[in-house]
């Protein structure tokens, strides 16, 4: 789509998987040790699914800068409306299909901003 030549591009990895070590000028400038490993993450909200140890079929919620609504499947899903989306977990074998609140997290922060710019969430939360 983009025309990009392969070699452009990092190897596809799964989640966890140790890919090397810190480069050592990059460890000598942020101060890493030289032999801190690498390790291919995953996206956020897959990760913070995953802390919830959720099994095939589980609906998690995720509260952040938007709120998505996921169910965890064994299949590809696909919404004809596309009103919501499937996308690969971090778990082999395993999708997320997600539809998503918005921008509830950001709605949140505005909300404090304004009526409790000097208190801390649990305030909030406590009414």
């Amino acid at each position: 789509m983009f025309d990009l030549e392969a070699s452009y591009c990092p190897a596809l990895t799964t989640s966890a998987e140790k890919i090397g070590t810190v480069l050592p000028g990059i460890a000598h400038e942020w101060r890493l040790h030289t032999g801190a490993i690498v390790v291919t993450g995953g996206g956020d909200t897959q990760l913070a699914i995953k802390s919830t140890q959720p099994q095939v079929d589980d609906i998690v919620i995720v509260s952040g800068t938007t709120t998505p609504i996921v169910k965890i499947t064994d299949r590809y899903i696909t919404d004809k409306q596309e009103r919501t989306w499937t996308s690969r977990d971090i778990e082999p074998g395993r999708f997320v299909f997600e539809a998503n609140a918005g921008v509830t997290g950001l709605n949140y922060q505005r909300l404090k901003e304004v009526f409790y710019p000097n208190e801390g969430y649990d305030v909030i939360e406590r009414n």
